[in-house]
């Protein structure tokens, strides 16, 4: 690490500009209205049963070290929108988490 004086081997050596090997996991719920829906309030089932869950996750392998804003853009592939019935409206999620590690 950095702590004020020269690296003596090569694994303290690096360029403290860039960060390696970071990845970011994106947990995201949504709820189907489109099960919802069909199923009516008749099934005796709660909110909650009608959400889904879906993952995604990125690598980068090397980040500038900067004080600015960094997106990831997480797509969802059309044939699950069109499965659980999210393509042709927007829906918000439910919740989410995201972790970088």
């Amino acid at each position: 690490a950095l702590n004020g004086s020269r690296p003596t081997t090569i694994s303290q050596a690096f360029n403290p500009k860039f960060i390696n090997d970071i990845k970011v996991k994106l947990w995201i719920c949504f709820p189907n209205k489109y099960k919802q829906n069909l199923l009516g309030s008749n099934a005796g089932l709660k909110e909650t049963d009608f959400y889904q869950y879906y993952s995604a996750e990125v690598e980068y392998r090397t980040l500038e070290f900067e004080r600015t804003t960094k997106n990831a853009n997480f797509l969802f592939p059309t044939p699950i929108a069109e499965r659980d019935g999210f393509l042709e409206a927007t829906v918000k999620p439910v919740g989410y988490v995201i972790e970088i590690s």
